[in-house]
């Protein structure tokens, strides 16, 4: 059981950590922006930082709900009910910012025109996708235990 938390535990920092670099380059991305775009592709005029930095923090709101769902995910785990109703929600809320982040990353890509960035975000749609359907298939399962378990305790 002490090992069980401990990697609960570790997961929890690992979230923790991740959601602070996130905020830290939220409130970084236009400098960051900016110098990439003057450095990389010459473009030094203001007019395109903006809604690059908007489409860069409008795809951080689903990642951060995301994570938030992950911490929950790992607080239950800890308390020792990861078959729960809670666990099947938190999965659930982790499917539909995965498929939010898909539908802003390719209705920002039709809007503003990225072309040089298309790559970046078909991969960022694929990583999406594939969690997607791995927490989908995580969702049937935990349902699936949950289900059993009931059935079990029906059971003399």
């Amino acid at each position: 059981m002490k090992k069980k938390n401990l990697t609960v535990n570790i997961l929890k920092v690992f979230v923790i950590i991740t959601g602070i670099f996130t905020l830290a380059a939220a409130v970084l991305t236009p400098a960051f922006v900016d110098h990439f775009l003057s450095v990389v592709y010459g473009i030094t005029d203001g007019e395109t930082v903006m809604p690059l930095s908007i489409y860069i923090w409008t795809l951080m709101l689903p990642f951060l709900c995301a994570l938030w769902c992950v911490l929950r995910l790992c607080s239950i785990i800890a308390a020792g009910n990861p078959f729960s109703m809670q666990s099947v929600h938190e999965l659930k809320v982790i499917i539909i910012c995965c498929i939010a982040e898909v539908i802003i990353c390719f209705a920002a890509e039709f809007i503003f025109k990225f072309y040089p960035f298309l790559l970046s975000t078909i991969l960022v749609a694929v990583v999406c996708i594939v969690i997607a359907v791995f927490a989908a298939v995580l969702k049937e399962l935990v349902g699936s235990a949950i289900h059993l378990r009931e059935e079990n305790e029906l059971t003399i």
